[in-house]
């Protein structure tokens, strides 16, 4: 197996963003204040964290971590992954969840979807895997080195 593909379950680690669609917001409220929508958004993600880590929860996440916003205001979101198996359930879990694009999860919280899975098979330093590739190696290819595919 080439080394790309090897799995660390010491630091394997899939990072996503969970994001607030506050232009579908501001469309559909435009008469609401500044603080009114910026203390609505902070509920919403709250709730899409709560929402996300009990989707996850059967498939042997213990723990979903939020960091900071990023640039484009989402939120940078992390969990630990156990078993190269796990990541194909994950996958799984994306593709029969997903609302567009290769990874779009659209959550109940309002205005808030989970996307962007990118999968660190050997910690954040070694290479990264995402659906489709999307300038990433192609999570597929992952999975085929591991008989998973």
């Amino acid at each position: 197996m080439k080394d790309t593909f090897l799995f660390d379950a010491k630091k394997a680690v899939c990072y996503f963003d969970l994001k607030f669609e506050d232009d579908n917001y501001n469309e559909d409220n435009p008469s609401v204040d500044c603080d009114t929508a910026t203390k609505f958004a902070l509920e919403a993600e709250s709730s899409a964290i709560k929402e996300i880590a009990g989707m996850l929860k059967p498939l042997g996440v213990e723990r979903v971590t939020p960091f900071a916003h990023n640039s484009d205001g989402s939120i940078d979101t992390s969990f630990g992954l156990d078993t190269a198996k796990q990541v194909k359930e994950l996958y799984d879990f994306i593709m029969n969840s997903f609302g567009g694009g290769d990874d779009i999860i659209y959550l109940q919280a309002p205005y808030m979807e989970a996307l962007c899975f990118t999968f660190f098979p050997q910690g954040v330093n070694g290479p990264r895997f995402r659906i489709g590739g999307n300038g990433d190696e192609d999570l597929e290819l992952f999975l085929e080195a591991h008989n998973l595919g």
